[in-house]
């Protein structure tokens, strides 16, 4: 009874650590928002082929998709669907926003705003070393999401907020691989047989996407 009552209380505490991270995100409070995030973070972002490794890394992500959709909000008041075991905790909600600013693709072409909002379910599934978020897989409809924003007749165009997300942030690029952590490095090995766990039977690197969150979205 005690282990049960304990991971019930852990559960609880990271949930509302949670709820801190976001509402740090849906105000635009970076500070508030590294206090929640581990500096050696590991993101899996819907439509990154590559996760974003470090805090650095995420908040740049999450300033470059601010600049597309400055309005971005994740629901978290409360969060719908939540739950967790042990270290591990998943939320299901809604994310919204509005396709307000420029769209710089991976190849320097700009994709000018269209004004149309999104609004589409969002999940986070999260692993947390003590109060710090450390590693966390963030995944929505990114083809529906195309669709709102009036991108999905677009040939070329990720479908959904992350194509931000495909441009490198500083600090999170395949060059600097080499000089990670070795518990990051270990991390990245066993993905291939846990990437199931992370986003409720969806693999991060698969779809394209335009939104990144902590939580993202979130970032």
């Amino acid at each position: 009874m005690a282990a049960t009552t304990d991971d019930t209380s852990r559960t609880a505490h990271l949930l509302a650590l949670m709820k801190q991270g976001d509402d740090a995100f849906n105000s635009r409070d970076f500070e508030a928002m590294d206090t929640v995030h581990h500096p050696d973070m590991i993101a899996y972002i819907t439509g990154n082929a590559e996760p974003l490794y470090g805090r650095t890394a995420h908040a740049a992500a999450m300033k470059q998709m601010f600049s597309i959709f400055p309005d971005a909000h994740v629901d978290n008041d409360p969060y719908p669907i939540k739950f967790g075991s042990r270290d591990w905790i998943t939320v299901v909600t809604r994310t919204t926003g509005t396709f307000s600013g420029e769209m710089t693709l991976p190849d320097g072409n700009v994709i000018p705003p269209s004004g149309k909002a999104f609004d589409v379910d969002f999940v986070q599934t999260s692993r947390w070393d003590g109060d710090r978020l450390i590693e966390i897989g963030a995944f929505w409809n990114s083809a529906l999401q195309a669709q709102q924003i009036g991108l999905a007749q677009s040939r070329g165009i990720p479908a959904g907020p992350a194509a931000i997300g495909t441009r490198e942030p500083a600090g999170g690029s395949q060059s600097d691989r080499h000089s990670r952590p070795p518990a990051l490095k270990e991390r990245r090995g066993q993905r291939a047989s846990t990437d199931s766990v992370h986003a409720l039977g969806r693999t991060p690197r698969q779809s394209p996407a335009l939104l990144s969150s902590t939580d993202d979205f979130a970032q």
